[in-house]
């Protein structure tokens, strides 16, 4: 039985391509190196695919990365069958996070999605675990503190999110996901303008950003092969392939997800009065202890005192919005580790289209 394309790719990567010398000498630089060499073979090889790597990503680093996991290359073996590169011509996909349900957002989502002429075409809820979401953020999370990873797990896992694939609706010289990339605008809310994603559905600042957005088609097809399996991702190609508009997604997700806005999430204060209040109600703590916590940021401790008071007075859930919690750590805003960088992060790299 012949390999697949990723696999026939990925053993060729195992293939000597230079002289024993020549190897060595380019020891330090054999990954960004041995892709471009296993392509070259696989160029020789009359093997072909609708979607070939090198159109996927403009980084060749990502690209060996993901060849070498698979989450990738099963997603890959998927896309292929039923599509070709035109797909992310007119595809790509938001994650609608908690944050933006718990806020209202909905309706401002697909208002700001239809003025950038994309329309919603499926639509699928998602629980996330700290493994989906290590995977998914893997390229950003080798800079952050394990602080900061715990902090996306409590919001992530707080409730649903929600997965929606959207179709453009005129034809440009650009993928559709580099579209949303250009105008997602940036997490923090100081630094947003207007006609930017992110300004124009009321984002919050940080950690409370609201949507997640794929860069390129390596990464559409990588974070599809994350949240879904084998069989999820061809059922659901195939009703994107069959989708002819006589369903208002848009319409069906406003009124399935109505929430009354928070408060809180507009009023950091207000968050850390309520948790003071709890904490200092269903424990023997003093105010000025809890409060000297909340005024260092001293949030994983905070976390331990709310999750022990919970486990062990069954009336202080009835008291208790973890809302609060979630809007307190998005103000402490752990930072990156000083100096480090996304493992193939490149902005000069994203400023040149991607052709597919």
């Amino acid at each position: 039985m012949r390999l697949g394309y990723c696999e026939r790719l990925l053993q060729s990567l195992g293939q000597p391509n230079d002289t024993k010398d020549k190897q060595e000498e380019n020891k330090h630089n054999d990954l960004q190196r041995s892709l471009p060499l296993a392509l070259d073979i696989l160029a020789k090889d009359p093997f072909k695919t609708t979607m070939p790597l090198e159109k996927l990503t403009k980084f060749p680093m990502k690209a060996e990365l993901y060849l070498r996991e698979s989450y990738f290359r099963q997603a890959h073996r998927v896309f292929e069958k039923l599509y070709d590169l035109s797909f992310f011509k007119d595809y790509t996909f938001i994650i609608i996070r908690p944050d933006a349900i718990q806020a209202g957002a909905i309706d401002k989502i697909f208002t700001c999605m239809k003025s950038n002429n994309l329309e919603p075409v499926f639509f699928k809820s998602i629980d996330f675990n700290r493994h989906t979401i290590s995977a998914l953020w893997q390229n950003e999370s080798n800079c952050w503190p394990i602080e900061r990873l715990k902090a996306m797990e409590i919001l992530l896992t707080q409730s649903e999110s929600l997965f929606v694939v959207l179709k453009r609706k005129v034809t440009s010289d650009y993928i559709a996901c580099e579209v949303l990339r250009t105008l997602k605008g940036p997490s923090v809310e100081s630094l947003r303008k207007p006609g930017q994603i992110r300004y124009e559905i009321g984002a919050k600042n940080g950690l409370l950003d609201f949507l997640h957005f794929p860069d390129e088609p390596a990464d559409i097809i990588r974070e599809m092969g994350i949240l879904f399996s084998k069989e999820e991702m061809k059922e659901m190609l195939e009703k994107i392939k069959k989708f002819d508009g006589s369903e208002d997604i848009s319409k069906n997700l406003q009124e399935q997800y109505i929430a009354q806005p928070l408060d809180i999430l507009d009023d950091a204060e207000k968050a850390k009065e309520n948790i003071s209040n709890f904490l200092e109600k269903f424990n023997s703590l003093e105010k000025k202890y809890i409060n000297d916590l909340l005024q260092n940021k001293k949030w994983p401790k905070i976390n331990k005192l709310i999750q022990k008071t919970l486990k062990e007075n069954a009336e202080a859930k009835d008291h208790w919005n973890n809302w609060n919690l979630i809007v307190f750590i998005s103000e402490c805003n752990t930072p990156n580790y000083e100096g480090t960088k996304p493992i193939y992060h490149c902005d000069a790299l994203f400023n040149n289209s991607l052709k597919v």
